[in-house]
């Protein structure tokens, strides 16, 4: 019985893949919420299902969605570091803070809540603070691609160029197919007289995004440069 739930439950959450981004979360969501009910692990359902929201631009959706669950009120880190996702794509600064407040204070070696607070430290362009959660982050799960790509844009405010390309080096072997990591390390590397270490990157991210004229012209740059 338990293998036919987990198929049942796979099939539910392969119709989330397909289903236009135009169409109204209550066309889809709740359905599928109906369905995913019989099964007693919803948690993990509604979690998958917010997400979607939170990606879609739904993000109050997905508040509403989590915030009337029992794990919510128990304090699960999990739904409340999606919960602070939302807040954070609102721009929701006070909720979001309150919201990573209890996350941290229930689980403080939680690599996504201090991803999360690194992301709520860089809307506020506190960079020196959002470096220092970024960095607990990819310490305590260091494939957190997204996590070394923000830390190395934090260094670059912070004016510490090998810090940045570092982490965007870290950001790159997370995150292969990452077109914009790859150009703005390319470009560091280029600045730095790593003429030949900078156009590698160049050149994969040209194979990535083909017809994008800035990596042209900056290939070209670094290919006239002594």
């Amino acid at each position: 019985q338990a293998r036919g739930d987990e198929e049942a439950v796979a099939e539910q959450l392969r119709v989330l893949q397909v289903i236009p981004e135009s169409q109204p979360h209550r066309e889809w969501a709740e359905p599928i919420l109906d369905e995913l009910g019989k099964y007693k692990r919803d948690t993990k359902w509604k979690l998958t299902i917010a997400e979607e929201l939170v990606v879609r631009g739904q993000s109050a959706e997905a508040i509403d969605l989590l915030s009337s669950t029992d794990a919510y009120a128990a304090g699960d880190v999990r739904v409340l570091v999606v919960v602070a996702e939302a807040q954070l794509s609102m721009r929701d600064v006070e909720a979001a803070t309150a919201t990573l407040d209890v996350a941290l204070k229930n689980d403080p070696n939680h690599a996504m809540v201090h991803f999360e607070l690194g992301n709520l430290a860089l809307l506020q362009s506190q960079w020196q603070n959002a470096a220092e959660h970024y960095g607990e982050a990819v310490r305590l799960q260091n494939s957190l691609g997204l996590a070394h790509y923000n830390l190395a844009i934090c260094r670059q405010q912070l004016g510490d160029q090998d810090g940045a390309i570092s982490a965007f080096e870290h950001a790159c072997r997370f995150m292969p197919q990452d077109v914009q990591a790859r150009l703005i390390l390319g470009e560091l590397l280029r600045r730095v007289g790593r003429q030949e270490e900078g156009l590698k990157h160049l050149q994969l991210a040209a194979a990535l995004a083909p017809n994008d004229p800035q990596v042209r012209n900056l290939i070209q740059q670094t290919r006239r440069t002594p």
